[in-house]
């Protein structure tokens, strides 16, 4: 994909900031030094008058904007920067997650982004696991568990039913056709993620003769897919159960009679 001059250099920005707010000088170097190792680029140097130079942050991060886009993605996405063009509404889920207190599912989420272009089968497998745990903490409400029971055992698309049966989603005779579908595209991104989870990435083992993900286009596709589905679920969950309203009132407080 290419990108506009306008997005690169503004993730270059962003990217220079966040290190030098992350790492002094010398934690600067080591993490260049094995960001060049693990995506294979040169480091650049700031040349002075007297003929001396030294490691420039800058001309590393501008040369890598000019000779290797997905690099400057892949580094960007390992610092925990959002790409709009590469992953979408990733800050959304990011802050929706946080304001559920779903740590579990935020980190497996920020993981899978860092390992789109190291690990693309690993993403894909990461991402899994994310909807799988964003399903089961909504699960896990009270006001849900009365009605519906999860085993630990269950598999993403074993959850997604059970969601789909909470939020009253689920395909059957009972819902208009409109809803029905949503419910039956949902099920069918859970079955598709579960299955190359299963026969396309190492979370099993895998013999000889099956393939593995090995291209970040298709990690894109899974992190993006499940960005999707978590939004909606975390935003139908905030609204069919919002959280309890908590009086505010302490011991001490004049309470009228």
């Amino acid at each position: 994909m290419t990108y506009s001059p306008t997005f690169l250099t503004d993730l270059v920005t962003k990217i220079i900031e966040k290190i030098n707010e992350e790492y002094n000088y010398d934690s600067k170097y080591t993490f260049i030094e094995l960001c060049s190792k693990q995506y294979n680029f040169k480091m650049q140097n700031e040349y002075y008058e007297d003929g001396t130079s030294s490691f420039s942050l800058y001309q590393t991060i501008k040369h890598l904007a000019c000779s290797d886009e997905d690099t400057l993605i892949a580094i960007a996405l390992e610092l925990g920067i959002e790409v709009p063009n590469v992953i979408y509404s990733l800050k959304e889920i990011q802050v929706k997650l946080d304001e559920n207190n779903f740590e579990t599912a935020r980190k497996y989420l920020d993981e899978a982004c860092q390992k789109i272009y190291k690990e693309p089968h690993t993403a894909w497998a990461l991402a899994n696991t994310c909807l799988e745990t964003i399903t089961k903490h909504i699960l896990e409400d009270d006001r849900i568990k009365d009605q519906i029971d999860y085993k630990e055992k269950d598999t993403l698309y074993d959850l997604t039913q059970k969601i789909l049966k909470a939020f009253e989603h689920y395909p059957s005779k009972e819902i208009g056709d409109s809803i029905k579908n949503i419910g039956s595209s949902f099920m069918t991104i859970a079955k598709s993620i579960e299955n190359v989870r299963s026969e396309n990435t190492d979370a099993h083992g895998k013999s000889s003769t099956q393939i593995i993900i090995e291209e970040p286009i298709y990690s894109t596709l899974a992190i993006n897919s499940v960005i999707t589905v978590g939004l909606f679920l975390l935003e139908f969950y905030e609204k069919k159960y919002p959280k309890p309203v908590l009086n505010d009132f302490s011991d001490d407080d004049d309470v009228p009679f």
